[in-house]
């Protein structure tokens, strides 16, 4: 859950770090926004249940799904660390 690898990173993010870090994560949770940049990502957050962090997945923009606010999704990416939200790079949907 989106929720728990949040939770992992804020109690201890040294053992978090060397547990998910530059590894394949996958995660479910509730979308809480979906954003872009021109030319650039595509990021869906994930609901942590902190009012600040989150989970952030970013995607290509050729590979970014169709999912917006409250919709429930799993997906997997590669762990890039914790600055106030975890991020998740080269993401890809679970079907």
């Amino acid at each position: 859950e989106a929720s728990a690898l949040f939770n992992a990173f804020t109690a201890d993010e040294v053992a978090a770090g060397k547990m998910y870090n530059d590894k394949v994560v996958q995660v479910s949770g509730t979308v809480r926004e979906v954003s872009a940049e021109p030319n650039g990502p595509v990021n869906v957050t994930l609901e942590t249940g902190d009012a600040i962090g989150g989970i952030v997945c970013e995607f290509a923009q050729d590979q970014a799904p169709a999912c917006e606010k409250d919709m429930r999704v799993t997906i997997k990416g590669f762990c890039a660390g914790y600055n106030l939200d975890v991020l998740l790079q080269r993401c890809a949907v679970v079907e």
